[in-house]
């Protein structure tokens, strides 16, 4: 009898490894796929470039106590840039704290 559990328990071994190489195959044998997320990334780039270089109008723009006239451009890309700080130091933060929420699980 222990033969046999044996057997089984190298097969379900064996099916495990398996399933674990499918899913690493396409990662590992270098497939040349191209992720979506990229591929809609570069095309929003692009119209936020081509946006950004439409309007190069002077702007005023009111802080607390003085105006400031500049390139709407400038503040396009001022504003662009730190929206993407803000993101991804958001993401960052998120990722710290799931991190650190992890390793406190194994402890």
């Amino acid at each position: 009898m222990s033969k046999g559990y044996e057997e089984e328990s190298v097969k379900d071994e064996t099916s495990e490894n398996e399933a674990e190489s499918d899913q690493r195959k396409p990662s590992e044998a270098g497939d040349k796929t191209i992720n979506p997320q990229i591929v809609i990334s570069f095309i929003l780039l692009f119209i936020f470039a081509v946006f950004a270089i439409i309007n190069t109008q002077e702007v005023s723009i009111n802080f607390l106590f003085t105006d400031v006239t500049i390139p709407l451009i400038i503040v396009i890309l001022g504003s662009f840039i730190l929206g993407a700080v803000t993101t991804a130091l958001t993401a960052w933060r998120s990722r710290r704290k799931k991190t650190k929420s992890s390793e406190t699980d194994r402890a």
